[in-house]
């Protein structure tokens, strides 16, 4: 495998370090456009994290706005765990194996 393919496959999960805002615009494009079957799937595991983390988050920051501000933790716990799912997930695709997140 060549070393694109799995930078690829790594900034596809650290894109929101890579990219700012771009974090699930990223991943959709390296999926879309990528050839290699071991860069789509962690192309799609990360677009299927990312975007379930972005519900989450703003499940937690609506809910502790309007009644129970202790919810605000709960997003900073979220963030956190995606953070290090993340990193896992990109050394893993660096190393050249696959990586499935917990929450999927």
């Amino acid at each position: 495998m060549q070393k694109t393919d799995l930078f690829l496959a790594a900034a596809a999960h650290v894109s929101y370090l890579l990219f700012g805002i771009g974090f699930l615009i990223v991943p959709l494009l390296i999926y879309i456009f990528s050839k290699n079957d071991f860069v789509v799937k962690h192309a799609a595991q990360a677009m299927k994290a990312q975007f379930l983390m972005v519900v989450i988050c703003f499940v937690c920051i609506v809910i502790a706005s309007a009644t129970a501000p202790a919810f605000i933790y709960l997003y900073f716990l979220f963030v956190a765990i995606w953070i290090v799912c993340s990193i896992i997930a990109a050394v893993k695709a660096l190393n050249g194996d696959s990586y499935t997140y917990p929450c999927l």
